[in-house]
């Protein structure tokens, strides 16, 4: 959860570069959160 404690800066090329990249970034959070919770739950 370290990526989710803190928002990415982007440094935009062009203007309106952004949403799709924090929405990129906001996909590789949600799922390695959910991930590591896949695995505990398999190691229990």
């Amino acid at each position: 959860m370290k990526l989710a404690q803190v928002r990415p800066t982007f440094l935009s090329e062009a203007p309106g570069a952004e949403p799709p990249r924090l929405a990129a970034w906001l996909h590789k959070v949600t799922r390695n959160a959910c991930m590591d919770t896949i695995r505990s739950e398999t190691r229990r």
